[in-house]
């Protein structure tokens, strides 16, 4: 079954099914079920046309899933590595951003970083 572009099993609750999409998990699929009054353990295979109509249009008026989200994040850590700040210094270095220690940890974060 294709559902919001991408190839979901029928068998698949509809709580499962809805995760499967990039930027809803668990909670946010909760969210939908509770909302359109469907039960989350319910598989995706057995709701009518209607239901799978209002499921897909709740999930892309309410959030953004996919191919935005990830446009969205590109974005963001885009402009966090346009400013010469000390976390950009850090993420162009391939070290720790978060205050983690260097000394002991963070070995495989440093040898497998790409430098630019």
């Amino acid at each position: 079954m294709r559902f919001l572009g991408h190839e979901i099993k029928e068998k698949y609750p509809i709580q499962v099914a809805l995760t499967t999409v990039f930027g809803i998990g668990t909670a946010t699929a909760n969210l939908v079920c509770f909302q359109l009054g469907i039960s989350p353990l319910l598989r995706i295979g057995l709701l009518s046309e209607l239901q799978l109509n209002k499921l897909r249009r709740w999930v892309e008026l309410n959030t953004v899933i996919d191919f935005e989200l990830k446009k969205k994040l590109d974005a963001n850590m885009d402009l966090i590595l346009n400013t010469n700040s000390y976390k950009a210094l850090r993420h162009r270095s391939g070290l720790p951003v978060r205050g983690q220690r260097t000394r002991s940890n963070a070995k495989n974060s440093t040898s497998t970083s790409i430098r630019t």
